[in-house]
């Protein structure tokens, strides 16, 4: 089974991926842009 560090990581970096093309083409909406970074930092403080 796959832990749920491992797959909160994995699910971590996919929304980035996502996050950023979703940001590149709507030219950095700063609405979606700050919500990903907000989760981002929050799944970073959990993982560490």
């Amino acid at each position: 089974m796959v832990s749920t560090r491992d797959w909160a990581a994995k699910f971590v970096v996919v929304s980035i991926k996502k996050g950023v093309t979703i940001a590149h083409k709507q030219f950095l909406n700063p609405k979606d842009f700050k919500l990903q970074n907000i989760f981002s930092l929050l799944f970073r403080i959990r993982l560490n």
